[in-house]
């Protein structure tokens, strides 16, 4: 692919490398203490803080996500996204008051005024694991992309990705983070649009025929057609069904815009309490939008290789058809944009997520178990950058270890069954001490112990075959450990003394 690529692509994709380096420094010299560095001196506009919402969860994966999860299997998956902006409102009358009240950094400080100490460093550690491991895999996407349009090893190719999401976070806090996810976001909708424009050119713009032919792929993992995109069945053991999409992405999605502290510092951004409820509202609007230019560009990819087989037959993962497509098929400067704009659609994910690991190390540790008179405002933000270099560098390291795991299933999977694990867990948590008054901290450290541990047994193919007679799907994972935990925590806070009432009440 790197020899279509030309001169003037490659000018493109350096202009934007370029941009958002410059957009970081940019914001260096107004970052005076961790006010400004963490949360932007809390002066965001509701509208940049939306999009900034977008490019750090939706974005992150699916720009090559999408096209090779329909490609490989079928459009079920995606369907649910209908749901976005009715969890958005679930996020808002349950989350954003509680927090917005707390006026706290981090979203594991709640945690500790609600239950305990050990409950917050539980919660924090848990949320190290996954985003760790979820880092890992997001920052292997854009590497692939210069592995194969660049002609790059993708091990080089994964170093340089994780020292420019790094150095750019560095140098500009918060702010650089949410406004180059701004310009990120325009970069991944317009590479985006042109994709779709140019799938749809090969059937002069008759959609009905486009998912008439796409229709006729079956997929070898499903044995039924790509664009099948509902299954009313209620089967455990199946992927996708109506009933295993509404548990998955109500849980999913809740627990990541409500509990995630990578999107939640982004509310603590916004000084006015309706600022962030047009921020949560917004993104589901806009996820749901950009959702189904997704899934058309998905569905156009396989109607395209319909029309042309054996064009892809080079691919060894679906993931990679996307790219293949951009750079063999889009006009010159056009394959750059949309290059760039793969490229932004993960790295505005990377420095989100290397902001909040930061932030949580500093406020949830660093800050309260080592602070003394010396340690002035500018002393940590200066922690806050050396922790921000640590944890680009554990995002590369993990990067380069998913790369060498990586074939076995499309990066969606991927990331699904690595934060499935806690993921309920950890949401329980939150849900426990904010809907309940009853939940104390011994309550809630045994639910989370049992919720983990319940996840890790029905992952077990073989085991829950013998016991129940069927396989639990991937998907199942998070909503049946959540609802497991946040059962366990509430009737086990019943042998226990508590002040709990109380202290929901303050919160």
């Amino acid at each position: 692919m790197n020899a279509n690529f030309s001169g003037f692509d490659y000018l493109v994709l350096i202009i934007y490398i370029v941009g958002i380096v410059f957009v970081g420094a940019l914001f260096s010299k107004k970052q005076h203490n961790i006010k400004d560095f963490f949360l932007a001196g809390r002066k965001m506009p509701w509208w940049a803080v939306c999009l900034s919402i977008f490019s750090t969860n939706l974005s992150a994966i699916s720009f090559i996500g999408v096209a090779g999860w329909i490609i490989l299997k079928d459009v079920k998956y995606h369907a649910g996204a209908i749901l976005y902006p009715l969890i958005m409102i679930a996020v808002v009358i349950i989350f954003i008051p509680v927090f917005y009240r707390a006026q706290i950094y981090t979203v594991f400080e709640y945690l500790e005024k609600r239950f305990s100490p050990l409950v917050r460093n539980i919660a924090v550690i848990l949320f190290i694991i996954v985003k760790c491991l979820w880092l890992g895999a997001v920052i292997y996407i854009p590497s692939l992309v210069l592995a194969h349009v660049v002609g790059w090893n993708i091990y080089l190719s994964i170093i340089l990705v994780g020292i420019l999401g790094t150095s750019y976070t560095y140098l500009g806090g918060m702010k650089a983070v949410i406004w180059t996810d701004v310009i990120q976001f325009f970069v991944f909708a317009g590479g985006l649009l042109l994709i779709c424009i140019s799938l749809a050119g090969h059937f002069n713009w008759n959609v009905a025929e486009m998912w008439h032919v796409a229709g006729q792929h079956v997929s070898a993992k499903t044995g039924s057609p790509s664009t099948v995109w509902h299954d009313s069945s209620f089967d455990l053991s199946k992927e996708a069904t109506i009933w295993s999409i509404l548990a998955f992405y109500f849980a999913g999605t809740l627990i990541n815009f409500g509990t995630d502290q990578v999107v939640v510092q982004r509310y603590f951004t916004i000084g006015s309490f309706r600022g962030i409820v047009k921020a949560v509202l917004g993104n589901g609007i806009v996820s749901l939008i950009m959702c189904a230019f997704l899934i058309f560009a998905g569905i156009g990819l396989v109607a395209y290789m319909q029309l042309t087989p054996g064009v892809f037959d080079s691919m060894t993962r679906t993931d990679e058809i996307m790219p293949h497509y951009v750079v063999t098929h889009m006009a010159p400067g056009l394959r750059g944009l949309i290059i760039a704009a793969i490229f932004a659609a993960t790295m505005s994910s990377i420095d989100s997520c290397i902001h909040s690991l930061s932030t949580s190390s500093i406020i949830d540790f660093y800050k309260r178990y080592f602070h003394n008179a010396n340690k002035d405002a500018k002393h940590y933000l200066t922690a806050a950058r050396y922790f921000i270099v640590f944890w680009g560098a554990i995002a590369t390291v993990l990067g380069l270890y998913i790369a060498a795991i990586s074939g076995k299933s499309t990066i969606f999977q991927t990331l699904g069954e690595i934060t499935s694990y806690f993921g309920g867990p950890l949401g329980a948590i939150f849900l426990v001490g904010i809907i309940t008054k009853r939940a104390n901290a011994s309550g809630v450290l045994i639910g989370v112990l049992f919720g983990v541990a319940f996840a890790f047994v029905i992952s077990q193919d073989s085991l829950m075959q013998r016991v129940i007679g069927t396989e639990i799907n991937w998907m199942w994972r998070c909503p049946f450990s959540m609802v497991a935990s946040f059962i366990v925590a509430y009737f086990s806070s019943m042998f226990f003394p508590s002040n709990g009432k109380e202290l929901a009440q303050q919160i």
